[in-house]
């Protein structure tokens, strides 16, 4: 039973003179652990006794807090551009977030990871033959400046190169 159910059969009870006492006893007898506890049964009642009759709770002042806003998102971006060595708790210590929002926004909205204690824009995926020569993706978002990608790029070259000598296969 869920709190606008419980808060219904309260409701009733209290629009039938049942005092809280005696509210609280019927929904032990009927629901047991799962009954709400005497002071929410002693609050609604109270509440409906001074003639509310909406079951919903009131609404709140102010919305619910977002630290993923463009605005940080583009802070957390220019702080990794700026040192691609940054820390997540550091980054959530200048910004003021919580490093695991610091993480969504790296992970998720940046498409970035760690990569050799560097932040690097994800590639999209690469051909998984080892001894492809040519390591072609099929795109990269708009987000990432092509520049970025060219150290990985030749890092990855120089593997390849590498596999296909120690290997002894030409591909």
């Amino acid at each position: 039973m869920d709190k606008i159910e419980y808060r219904a059969v309260i409701k009733f009870f209290a629009k039938e003179g049942l005092t809280p006492n005696e509210i609280h006893s019927k929904f032990l007898k009927v629901y047991g652990d799962s009954s709400p506890s005497f002071s929410t049964v002693k609050k609604w009642a109270a509440e409906f006794k001074r003639g509310r009759t909406s079951l919903e709770d009131d609404p709140r002042e102010g919305g619910p807090k977002s630290a993923t806003t463009p605005e940080i998102i583009e802070q957390v971006h220019d702080m990794v551009l700026d040192d691609g060595r940054m820390k997540v708790r550091e980054i959530a210590e200048t910004i003021g977030i919580s490093k695991e929002r610091v993480g969504y926004i790296l992970h998720e909205e940046l498409d970035m990871k760690k990569l050799c204690a560097r932040w690097m824009p994800r590639l999209p995926v690469w051909n998984v033959n080892p001894y492809f020569r040519h390591n072609q993706y099929y795109s990269v978002q708009s987000a990432h400046k092509p520049e970025q990608f060219q150290p990985y790029l030749r890092f990855r070259e120089i593997v390849t190169e590498l596999t296909v000598i120690l290997v002894g296969r030409d591909g």
